[in-house]
Parts: structure tokens; C-alpha cells; sequence
């Protein structure tokens, strides 16, 4: 099947902003202008060599510009990705055509095309037992609270239930839109823990939470099964799986049976061997692939499409230089059509941008990447320091706003 996804799209808010300057002058040329702004550029991968020419030919015959590729990966080297550049009319023009050439062309056009409107979708509401989620008009923030003795910023903080009640409190006064409530670190190198010593730290806390009708949504961090159904039993909300629903064959029926919101994050392997796993040719296909099978299986499982959140996951099984690449090509993550959750606070690939020292990454590495992950289209970020999050936001999706 065709491999299809979104690389860019022309800053269309402001490039709206400046033709409005020609509507206000009465240019009748103006709707061909902006429809010629409205340009998306998209690769589509895994072509046989006759639909890779039938592509080209097509696309040009439209008016739109299309050139072969060399595939990044040296294993697919004589398997060329098609690069198409045009305009949404143009785009969907050319998914009307393929109608006439046959089923394998019409599969194609329909992927370029749902890519097209799925990369478009940018404001989601999400149910929750605990209330609706809105997201894509301001960016939220995601609070963590940490119950581990070894998580890699603040493992043992919070290693009594009043400690972690009072600062789950905290963050829902300091702005949060979810908290985050994990027992397990799952930093590299981490070793596994058991589900039973995981639900003794978490759920004493969740309980205590929900007696005290804790104001937001609370979201359970784990991978087990069992934990995750505890969990939401007593008063959790969401699940947060950064093995995407790979380590627990149980997890997904959890899910779906709760009928809850759950955000599958890229990964690969497990904490302790996922270092080891981080190689790849193509870093944005890749993971937006491997995204793509894990939403099929979850929807395979009974999982409603609807209840999807999707994350990158950045340092997990990605060095730092690959993390940065997720950051700069997270607007791609828009091709999948689920909202986009960004954990990158107080993280190792921080170094790689100059934020040395503990203290640095934690302060203006995070603060920066908090900021490179709005403004690159994250509904969520996940973060320690939740008042830091709030104020920098604030100033982000205001500008995003005014353009």
C-alpha cells in the first residue's frame, strides 16, 4: 500500500493575512491567489515503478510539479519515493481523475488526499469521564508527578501520598489541563517493574485524589494492563502507554472496554534495551509509519479512532540528535490526523542545544522546546515545571493567534 505523508505546507495563516490586503482593495484575482497559496508538498513511498510514473504523469498533467526521489534508507535504494508539490484544488483534482484509472490508482489518490485533510484537522475534542478536552485552539500542558524512587529528574520527590497529593494540587493551581500520574520510569536503561509495587504507589494517591474531587482529568503512565484498569477504576481518566500499546496484549481491550482516551507513543524495544534500537534512514517516515500500524491495531482492538492521542516520543529509543530531528519535523506528525502530545522536559537531547547543565535544561531548555513544540503544532505538552509551561504558552498561542 502507498506510504503517503504531508512534508510541508506554506504558512498559510499569514500568507491569508497579507492577500487580505488585496480583498480590501477589490482584486478580482485574488481567489486564484490564494488558492495557489494554499500549496502542500507531500512524498509518497512504496510505488511499483509503473504507479510511480502513473503518479508523475498525472500529477503534471495538473499542473502541479513531481519529481522521483532516492529513498534515504540504502535497503530501498532502487525503490524511489515520488515528492508531488501542488495546491489543494490541484490535489483535489487529480483524486477526481484517478477514479478512471483503475482500483490501484484510486488507493493512491484516496491516500494523498486523506493525508491532505487529515494534516488539515487541527482542533479536536476529546471526551473524558472527567470532562472534554478541546484542543488545537490553545495549547495545553500536561503536569507529570512522578511516584518512582529512579525516574531521571525527580525520582524519590514525591515518595509519600500527602507529598504527591500536595503537588498534584500545585499543578492544577499552577494551570495544567491534565495531570500525568506514573509509577514506573521508564527512562533508558530503566529496569522493569512489577505491576503490583507500580498500582501500590499509584493508586493510594489516585484514590486520595478523587475523594478530594481533583479538578482536571488525570491520566494514568503506564504499560500494564492491569495497572491501567486499576487505575481508571479509581478515578483516572486517560492512559498514557509510551510503548504505544506493544508491551501489554491486554492493554488495548482495557481501553477499549473503559471507552477512555489514550495517547500511543513511538517507541521501540523496552527502557532497557531501547538505546540500542535507535537507528534509522528515515526518522519523521519511520515514526509516522510505525504510528500509523499501532492506530491500526488499535483500532483493530475496538479502540475508538476518536480516543487517540499520538506522541513522537522524543529520547525514547531516539538519540539527541534524533530527538531534535522530531522536533523540527513534528509538523509532519499532522498527517496522521490525531492530536499530537510532546513530552520534552528537562530531557537529555537538551545538551545537544546547549542547555548543559541540570539546571539549564530544566529552565530555558525546556522553556525553548516547550515554545519549538507549540508553534510546530503540539495540542499537548507534557512537563515538571507546569507554571513555567503556562506563562511561556501564553505568549506562543497568542502569536499564533494574531497571525
Amino acid at each position: 500500500m502507498a506510504m503517503v505523508r504531508v512534508v510541508d505546507q506554506y504558512n498559510f495563516p499569514l500568507l491569508l493575512r497579507e492577500l487580505g490586503r488585496a480583498i480590501r482593495g477589490g482584486d478580482t484575482n485574488i481567489a486564484h491567489v490564494v488558492d495557489r497559496a494554499n500549496t502542500f508538498v507531500l512524498c509518497v513511498s512504496e510505488l511499483p515503478p509503473a504507479d510511480r510514473h502513473a503518479v508523475v504523469e498525472l500529477s503534471r498533467r495538473k499542473g502541479m510539479e513531481a519529481v522521483m526521489a532516492r529513498p534515504r534508507d540504502p535497503g530501498r535504494a532502487e525503490q524511489l519515493d515520488v515528492i508531488v508539490m501542488g495546491t489543494f484544488a490541484q490535489y483535489l483534482a487529480l483524486t477526481d481523475e484517478v477514479k478512471e484509472l483503475g482500483p490501484t490508482m484510486l488507493r493512491i489518490g484516496s491516500e494523498m488526499k486523506r493525508a491532505i485533510f487529515d494534516y488539515r484537522e487541527r482542533v479536536f475534542e476529546i471526551p473524558t469521564p472527567a470532562g472534554g478536552l478541546m484542543l488545537g485552539r490553545d495549547t495545553l500542558v500536561m503536569g507529570i508527578l512522578n511516584l518512582t524512587p529512579d525516574s531521571f529528574s525527580d525520582g524519590g520527590k514525591y515518595d509519600t501520598k500527602d507529598k504527591a497529593v500536595k503537588r498534584a494540587m500545585a499543578i492544577a493551581d499552577e494551570g495544567a489541563a491534565i495531570l500525568d500520574l506514573g509509577g514506573e520510569s521508564t527512562r533508558p536503561g530503566a529496569e522493569p517493574v512489577k505491576p503490583s509495587d507500580e498500582q501500590k504507589r499509584v493508586l493510594p494517591v489516585l484514590e486520595a485524589l478523587f475523594k478530594a474531587e481533583y479538578p482536571l482529568p488525570i491520566s494514568i503512565d503506564t504499560r500494564h494492563a492491569g495497572t491501567a484498569e486499576k487505575a481508571l477504576a479509581a478515578g483516572a481518566s486517560l492512559v498514557n502507554d509510551v510503548s504505544g500499546l506493544r508491551f501489554d496484549a491486554d492493554m488495548a481491550d482495557v481501553v477499549a472496554r473503559a471507552s477512555v482516551p489514550v495517547i500511543l507513543m513511538h517507541s521501540r524495544g523496552t527502557p532497557r534495551d531501547m538505546a540500542d534500537k535507535a537507528v534509522y534512514h528515515d526518522l519523521p517516515a519511520e515514526i509516522i509509519a510505525e504510528l500509523r500500524d499501532a492506530l491500526a491495531a488499535a483500532r483493530e482492538a475496538g479502540v475508538d479512532p476518536a480516543n487517540i492521542l499520538v506522541d513522537p516520543g522524543i529520547g525514547f529509543a531516539k538519540d539527541a540528535e534524533q530527538s531534535v530531528e522530531v522536533l523540527r519535523s513534528l509538523q509532519e506528525l499532522r498527517t496522521l490526523g490525531r492530536p499530537i502530545v510532546v513530552g520534552p522536559s528537562r530531557k537529555s537531547f537538551l545538551k545537544r542545544l546547549g542547555a548543559d547543565g541540570e539546571d539549564e535544561r530544566a529552565g530555558l531548555g525546556t522553556a525553548g522546546a516547550v515554545a519549538a513544540c507549540s508553534y510546530a503544532g503540539a495540542h499537548i505538552v507534557r512537563v515538571h515545571d507546569v507554571d513555567q509551561a503556562v506563562r511561556i504558552l501564553k505568549v506562543v498561542d497568542g502569536v499564533r493567534r494574531m497571525a
